[in-house]
């Protein structure tokens, strides 16, 4: 999940609740939570954690069938070229759910050097970002390699 939107309409003396959700393929999931009696807004507040819970949950399944498994620590090498491409290239790592920490280990010109902790697979990580314009292959048995994907 990448965003979500929850919509609140009060309609005396009801509340409708619909609550709209956008994955990083930019599929769009709405779902109607419910309408509940105005006097009961807290638990319509509970009704929207728990349908958001169970989708995370859910969403935690990162390969279908397969459920998730703990942190994995990765060395990747980014292939920048400018800083311009580096600070583009961090933002959408920054930005990328299954990636839970960033350590830069060493910079040059043409490449950065990182560990990344991710949740879940290598696999659907390349498939997160594959969807964001980077390339992520594995260079060797341990090491990982991320470039931005070039329009031909």
């Amino acid at each position: 999940m990448i965003a979500v939107a929850c919509v609140v309409e009060a309609d005396e003396p009801k509340i409708s609740i619909d609550i709209t959700t956008v994955t990083l393929d930019g599929d769009v999931q709405k779902t109607h939570v419910g309408t509940v009696p105005g006097e009961q807004f807290e638990q319509a507040v509970n009704r929207v954690v728990g349908t958001l819970e169970s989708r995370k949950k859910r969403d935690s399944q990162l390969v279908e069938g397969t459920p998730a498994r703990g942190p994995t620590s990765l060395p990747v090498t980014i292939a920048v070229g400018s800083l311009d491409t580096w600070v583009r290239i961090r933002r959408i790592l920054e930005n990328t759910p299954l990636i839970k920490n960033l350590q830069v280990k060493k910079m040059s010109r043409q490449h950065v050097e990182v560990n990344m902790t991710i949740a879940g697979s290598e696999q659907t990580l390349a498939s997160a970002l594959g969807a964001q314009g980077l390339n992520l292959t594995q260079r060797d048995g341990t090491t990982w390699k991320i470039k931005e994907i070039t329009q031909t």
